[in-house]
């Protein structure tokens, strides 16, 4: 089964400094959900020898995540006010080899 999300996020362009006084900011902690994290990740992105996704705007992702590895296309992005939304389709596979029949919106796939 796939997951459809859609992803919205602020990204920063900043040093460690820059990420210290971000994690600071009372603002930032006013609207922020969980705790902060870091995680090692192996990702391996796909696009053909043209890259006619990249041109289609569309990503399309192996990774790893704990014991499993998640197939992920990402499209439709838009931009608003400085931040980036954009549809996600997941589903988990069994290693990295991407499996496109288990996207089930056509459209997408």
């Amino acid at each position: 089964m796939t997951d459809k999300f859609q992803e919205i996020e602020l990204k920063f362009h900043c040093d460690i400094e820059g990420i210290k006084k971000l994690r600071r900011a009372q603002k930032v902690k006013d609207v922020a959900t969980g705790n902060w994290r870091s995680r090692l990740l192996r990702a391996i992105y796909h696009d053909t020898a043209d890259l006619a996704l990249k041109r289609a705007g569309i990503a399309l992702r192996t990774r790893k995540e704990g014991r499993y590895w998640v197939q992920t296309i990402k499209c439709n992005a838009k931009m608003h006010a400085g931040l980036s939304r954009v549809d996600e389709y997941h589903v988990r596979l069994r290693n990295e080899q991407l499996d496109l029949e288990r996207i089930e919106d056509m459209q997408v796939r």
